[in-house]
C-alpha cells in the first residue's frame, strides 16, 4: 500500500513535455530507420559485396544506439535530469542541419518536418520554461540542488 504521507510527484510542465516529445520522436525515428536499414541488409545480403553489407549493418547499429540514447534523454528530460539538456541541444542542431540538407536535396517531405521538430526542440531546450528546468540536479529526498531544508 502506498504511503499517504509521501509527496506526490509533480507533473512536468507542458513545455518540458513537448521538449521530451521532440527528442523522443527523433529517437523513435532513428530506431525505426535502424530496423529498416538492417532489414535492407538482410534482404540484399547476397546482392552486394561484403563491405557494403558491413557498412550498412554498422550504420544500422549506430542509428539504433543514437536513437536509444535520444529515447533515454527524452525520459530523463521528463524526470528533469540535467544531462538530457546537452543531448537535446546537440541533437536538435544536428536535426536542423540534416533537415536543411534534406530539403535542399529535393526531399521536403522529410526535411521540412525534421526542421520543424528540431527548431521546436532547440527553442524549448534553450528556453527557461523547459530547458531551464533541466539545469538543477534533483536530490533523492525531493529537494532541489541537494540543499538541506530547514
Amino acid at each position: 500500500m502506498p504511503d499517504p504521507s509521501a509527496p506526490k510527484p509533480v507533473p512536468a510542465p507542458v513545455p518540458l513535455v513537448v521538449l521530451a516529445a521532440c527528442v523522443g520522436l527523433e529517437g523513435a525515428a532513428l530506431v525505426v530507420l535502424a530496423v529498416g536499414e538492417l532489414g535492407y541488409v538482410l534482404l540484399h545480403l547476397g546482392d552486394q559485396d561484403a563491405r557494403a553489407s558491413v557498412l550498412f549493418a554498422v550504420l544500422a547499429a549506430l542509428f539504433a544506439l543514437y536513437g536509444g540514447a535520444l529515447l533515454a534523454a527524452a525520459r530523463a528530460a521528463l524526470r528533469r535530469r540535467r544531462w538530457a539538456r546537452a543531448l537535446a541541444v546537440l541533437s536538435q542542431l544536428i536535426g536542423l542541419l540534416m533537415g536543411w540538407q534534406t530539403t535542399s536535396w529535393g526531399i521536403p517531405a522529410v526535411g521540412v518536418p525534421l526542421l520543424l521538430v528540431s527548431a521546436t526542440g532547440l527553442v524549448l531546450a534553450l528556453a527557461p520554461q523547459a530547458g531551464g528546468l533541466l539545469v538543477e540536479p534533483q536530490a533523492d529526498d525531493g529537494t532541489s540542488g541537494g540543499a538541506a531544508s530547514s
